[in-house]
């Protein structure tokens, strides 16, 4: 995978995966789960993904990377007042990562004008297809009239309607409800990087990863309610 910009191209790091957006998740829920639970090894764990991820050059990356450290943060620190602070970094730090070049928002914005577009399109057939479906679906899988038309998991309400749509909420739900309260937190956290790909950029929410990052992070959250360690 390329990244293109005006002085050339280069190499970006996708790992085992298709594209770069989808590898990000994994490095950043393996360095997030290595923070919060390993006691051996923690700098190296987290020294690697963190490299690997520098590497893919996601864009995605830029909100759940920063968002996750904050969120560790909140979980280790005791203190309401710092708890506060770590709260209102979180606008400062997404509008300076807007602005980062070549691979920020902003920047992404100019040099991506065509798939912004294509995503555009989708969301206005979107609107349109749960009015004259009542908000059942067209059928998983069915084509839609522009490319990419189910690109993420906002738009794939073409094709589940809101009734597939609860369904697979149910996976993440199910297991919020379930834990004990002191791994709720943790099992919001390993899972967000997920949720936000799927919800905005990535179509893998039928993936077979998506059973590994609920299920996995559930017996995370557990353990890390029980007082265990890895």
């Amino acid at each position: 995978n390329l990244f293109t910009m005006e002085s050339g191209s280069f190499m970006r790091f996708s790992g085992f995966f298709r594209e770069p957006g989808v590898t990000q998740i994994f490095y950043i829920y393996f360095c997030t789960a290595s923070i919060i639970f390993l006691q051996h090894w923690k700098k190296l764990a987290v020294s690697s993904m963190i490299m690997g991820l520098i590497a893919s050059f996601s864009t995605t990356a830029l909100v759940t990377f920063p968002a996750m450290l904050i969120g560790i943060s909140i979980l280790k620190t005791k203190n309401v007042f710092f708890r506060t602070v770590y709260i209102f970094f979180v606008p400062i730090v997404g509008f300076i990562l807007y602005l980062t070049p070549f691979i920020g928002l902003k920047d992404k914005m100019d040099s991506h004008t065509h798939s912004i577009e294509t995503r555009l399109q989708g969301y206005q057939y979107l609107l349109q297809s749960l009015d004259e479906t009542f908000g059942l679906g067209e059928g998983i899988f069915s084509p839609g009239p522009v490319v990419n038309s189910s690109i993420n998991f906002i738009l794939s309400l073409r094709e589940n309607g809101i009734f597939g749509i609860a369904l697979f909420a149910l996976f993440f739900i199910i297991p919020l409800i379930i834990l004990p309260r002191g791994g709720k937190f943790v099992y919001f956290l390993l899972t967000s990087p997920f949720l936000i790909t799927v919800s905005f950029a990535q179509p893998i929410f039928y993936s077979v990863m998506t059973i590994f990052i609920f299920v996995n992070s559930y017996m995370l959250s557990k353990r890390y309610a029980d007082g265990e360690k890895l």
